[in-house]
C-alpha cells in the first residue's frame, strides 16, 4: 500500500451485482404537496425516473401519502421513504415525463 489505504470497486457485495439507481437531475420547481387535504409550500430539489428529493416547511413523515403540483402540470401521486429535518425524497407513483 502506498500510505493511505487503496479501495477498489468492484461493483459487486458479496456475489450480488450494485443496482444502479437512476439519473438524478438537479432542479429548483416550487411546489405544493397536498397531504391530508392541506397543501404544503415546497421546492424540489432533484428528480429521476422514480423518485424526488424536496425541502418543505413542515416535516413529513416516512409513508406519507402525497400529492405534488407544479405550476401547469397536474399533481403526482408519491410516497415519501425517507426524511431528514425538512427535507424528504421519496418514490413516484404516477408516471411522469422530465
Amino acid at each position: 500500500m502506498k500510505g493511505k489505504a487503496e479501495m477498489k470497486f468492484e461493483g459487486k457485495i458479496e456475489g450480488r451485482e450494485i443496482a444502479r439507481r437512476p439519473t438524478r437531475i438537479d432542479v429548483y420547481y416550487d411546489a405544493l404537496i397536498e397531504l391530508g387535504g392541506a397543501d404544503i409550500a415546497a421546492q424540489i430539489l432533484n428528480l429521476s425516473a422514480h423518485g424526488f428529493r424536496v425541502r418543505t416547511y413542515v416535516a413529513l413523515k416516512e409513508g406519507d401519502d402525497i400529492y405534488l403540483t407544479v405550476p401547469k402540470y397536474p399533481p403526482v401521486r408519491a410516497e415519501v421513504r425517507w426524511t431528514d429535518g425538512f427535507e424528504a425524497g421519496g418514490v413516484l407513483l404516477d408516471a411522469v415525463a422530465l
